[in-house]
């Protein structure tokens, strides 16, 4: 019959909403157990507990660029910083704990050179950036020779708003678009 699909559809939905609902009532009500923090400690309302509170801070990844013309030679991630406050904050750390570039090896600790005030409500351009050791510019002169390249970074944040401290992150595996400044001409026979 059509309606038996139909029915445990219908019925499979209902399920799952009264289950939202019965969350969500958990919360606002607080009678779910409590973690460290308040944070509730059942999965499912430790979710919806996180969506319901504003953002802070948010950094958005925008490009990576690896420069083997300067001497020493570096690499660079590009951020947009957003402050979602009504007084300004001041990004004290802004570390990319892991840079891993498809087919090359990973790199660690790429860091913002100095703090950065971000202005209530307003955005900010931020470059985390290191210098590279010659056998890791030596890698990357060798990399595939692409338009774009993808790269997967993981990151953290710290932030300070007067004397109270917030963290961002750690994200994992964000994606982000770049490129290689000063790649070895290539071979013949190659692209």
């Amino acid at each position: 019959m059509i309606l038996d699909p139909l029915l445990n559809a219908a019925t499979t939905i209902a399920r799952f909403l009264a289950s939202l609902l019965g969350l969500s009532r958990e919360i606002r009500q607080g009678t779910t157990d409590r973690g460290r923090h308040g944070v509730p400690a059942t999965p499912g309302a430790r979710i919806l507990a996180e969506r319901s509170r504003p953002l802070e801070l948010e950094l958005l990844l925008i490009s990576f660029d690896i420069s083997l013309n300067r001497t020493p030679p570096e690499i660079g991630v590009w951020f947009h910083a957003v402050n979602y406050l009504r007084r300004p904050l001041t990004i004290t750390s802004l570390q990319v704990t892991q840079f891993k570039l498809s087919g090359c090896p990973a790199l660690e600790n790429i860091g913002l050179p100095s703090e950065i005030q971000i202005p209530a409500r307003r955005s900010r351009l931020v470059y985390c950036r290191r210098a590279l050791a010659d056998s890791e510019a030596r890698v990357f002169a060798n990399a595939r020779r692409d338009d774009r390249l993808n790269a997967s970074v993981n990151l953290a944040c710290t932030a300070r708003i007067g004397s109270k401290f917030i963290t961002y992150g750690p994200l994992v595996g964000q994606g982000v678009n770049g490129w290689i400044e000063g790649l070895l001409a290539p071979s013949a026979g190659t692209r």
